[in-house]
């Protein structure tokens, strides 16, 4: 168990409080998992779609314009993460992912990617919602069930084991 008791990788349910949280309200867990396969793909679908592919094309120009050579914003911290595993990291690659990270949102703003991601991402999730409305009901319905016991247990103090 870990320090709060909150997790036992030895358990098959996870052991401490996690554990007890998943035996009593399984549902809470259960929509995640049955859905699972279908929001990874929809996460996909979002970073696939040509509308987000075309704003991280604009973003990418902006940054190269101003001398950085990143295809997608999650690139700068991704690069920076891996020259860090690999024991790369200088002064001068620290600054240069600093000054890259302090460049990105004006050129997030110039290819208006935010706005771009957020309607794809509402266009997909409405879709999932529509195509998975069964689930997401019965999964809601679960939850208004149990209630009750969700209250119980956020009632009561705190118990060290």
């Amino acid at each position: 168990n870990d320090e709060e008791n909150l997790w036992d990788p030895r358990s098959d349910t996870g052991g401490g409080c996690w554990g007890e949280a998943i035996r009593a309200i399984r549902s809470v867990y259960a929509a995640k998992s049955e859905l699972m396969t279908e929001l990874e793909a929809m996460r996909r679908a979002i970073a696939q779609d040509p509308r987000v592919r075309a704003g991280e094309e604009r973003w990418s120009e902006c940054m190269r314009s101003r001398g950085y050579t990143y295809e997608r914003p999650q690139w700068i911290p991704a690069r920076e993460d891996s020259a860090a595993i690999r024991g790369a990291i200088t002064p001068e690659l620290q600054r240069d992912y600093r000054e890259a990270r302090e460049a990105a949102p004006a050129c997030v703003a110039v290819a208006r990617l935010d706005s771009i991601k957020t309607a794809v991402r509402v266009e997909k999730e409405a879709e999932f919602v529509r195509i998975h409305k069964d689930v997401l009901d019965r999964h809601v319905e679960r939850l208004r069930r149990q209630q009750p016991l969700i209250d119980s247990l956020l009632a009561r103090p705190a118990t060290p084991d």
